[in-house]
């Protein structure tokens, strides 16, 4: 990997020192980049890389809507002028209480393209299945959302496992002290309940702790915030922002609620 970046990075100087219009761009997850160490990484950061971050802006640098627009537009062959979303979720009817469809997907995903694809992708198998079964509405609707939660929170998991596993395989484990739980909310007292109740834990719970929140698995409550007020922190959203070690209250991420079979 560091000589795949290595190679970009001088074939990127050859083409401008050759004043040839010619790139090649190494797509790479963040924390991939930030895990490798190597002599040249703050110069190759400094001068080549271009961070992209998603958004659940409803448009703009970086909105998951403005991408999934494209796709749709795409796939569903839209004709320019229309609202790509719109014409494919029904935007007559909210979500529980004023929460749009796409505010209500967005917060179950680590905001990353592949969640919020293949949300849509299992919203949209939930709405034929519906179609076949007689149903007139269209367009992808709240039943259909809610319905695809279940598929995909198990899907969320599955990625979880992909990343975790090669250097955590125990991590399933100690998720379970979650479900135990059973709500989203959490405080440390409960986790430290739980933990005492496991048989002979190979880590210790501050090390549990770190890893859920480093893959987003669970955020933390921060006092004080924006406006004086509490704000939750997650690290998918806030990849700057580490675990704070005296915090006592934690929320498990929506997009784990169905597989862990938790209440709000």
């Amino acid at each position: 990997m560091v000589g795949l970046l290595l190679a970009a990075y001088r074939t990127a100087t050859w083409s401008r020192d050759s004043k040839l219009n010619a790139r090649a761009v190494i797509f790479l997850r963040t924390d991939i980049f930030d895990a490798i160490q190597f002599s040249d990484k703050n110069k190759v950061r400094d001068n080549a890389v271009v961070e992209v971050r998603w958004t659940d802006d409803e448009g703009g640098a970086g909105s998951l809507r403005d991408l999934m627009n494209e796709r749709i537009r795409a796939v569903a062959q839209i004709e320019r002028g229309e609202d790509p979303w719109d014409s494919v979720f029904d935007p007559e009817r909210e979500m529980r209480g004023t929460t749009t469809k796409y505010r209500h997907m967005t917060r179950r995903t680590h905001l990353r393209p592949r969640d919020m694809i293949k949300f849509s992708n299992f919203a949209l198998d939930k709405a034929q299945e519906r179609l076949r079964s007689g149903s007139k509405q269209p367009k992808i609707d709240n039943e259909d959302i809610a319905k695809a939660r279940d598929p995909y929170s198990r899907f969320l998991v599955d990625e979880l496992n992909d990343e975790i596993s090669p250097t955590f395989p125990d991590w399933r484990v100690y998720l379970e002290m979650l479900r135990r739980m059973g709500r989203l909310d959490f405080s440390r007292p409960d986790i430290e309940a739980q933990y005492g109740a496991l048989d002979r834990p190979q880590r210790s719970l501050d090390e549990i702790l770190e890893l859920f929140y480093k893959y987003s698995i669970i955020g933390y409550v921060s006092r004080g915030g924006r406006g004086g007020g509490a704000e939750q922190v997650f690290s998918y959203s806030s990849p700057d922002v580490p675990l704070d070690p005296g915090a006592m209250q934690f929320k498990v991420h929506l997009g784990l609620k169905e597989y862990l079979g938790l209440k709000e």
